[in-house]
């Protein structure tokens, strides 16, 4: 300290006593517990802030694996979805074509089985007709007139009537 100040430390003394430099000097503490005080909190802050900032930048880091890994996920479940899809509509396309060969083979078998039995009905319409005709020829071939029966009926009643005279 220079002598102007010891000065004025002892005209104060002087003036307001011991009080006053006991009041400077529990104030001057108080000042520096309150600096340390406040270096103090500004460092837990300081230190809480970059605690958080980390954690912040932890959890970004986190959401962003886990948003890539559901990404990931979902492109997976779709490329894999798409696949089936295709092997779905290759099968379907398959059973269409299988479908649509065996309806044409069905079909074919049909129409041949039906001219099969159009042709059978056919020649058995025409055997039919064949032996109504031949019986028919042979009905009119044996067929007596009525004047040959006649005469045939007579001779029989004759002879009927020459054996009961007989008798």
């Amino acid at each position: 300290m220079t002598k102007e100040a010891e000065n004025i430390s002892r005209i104060r003394d002087i003036l307001f006593g011991n009080n006053l430099t006991e009041f400077e000097k529990r104030l001057e503490k108080s000042d520096q517990v309150s600096r340390d005080s406040l270096s103090s909190l500004e460092m837990q802050v300081s230190r809480q802030l970059a605690e958080m900032r980390l954690l912040m930048e932890e959890n970004k880091q986190l959401q962003q694996t886990i948003v890539q890994k559901e990404k990931e996920t979902l492109t997976n479940s779709i490329s894999r979805l798409k696949e089936e899809i295709n092997l779905l509509d290759q099968r379907l396309n398959q059973t269409l074509i299988s479908f649509e060969e065996s309806l044409r083979e069905t079909r074919q078998w049909m129409s041949e089985k039906s001219e099969s039995l159009h042709q059978e009905q056919l020649t058995l319409l025409n055997e039919y007709k064949k032996h109504v005709t031949d019986s028919f020829g042979v009905i009119q071939s044996s067929k007596v007139d009525r004047s040959s029966l006649a005469v045939l009926f007579s001779e029989i009643a004759m002879q009927l009537a020459g054996k009961k005279e007989d008798n």
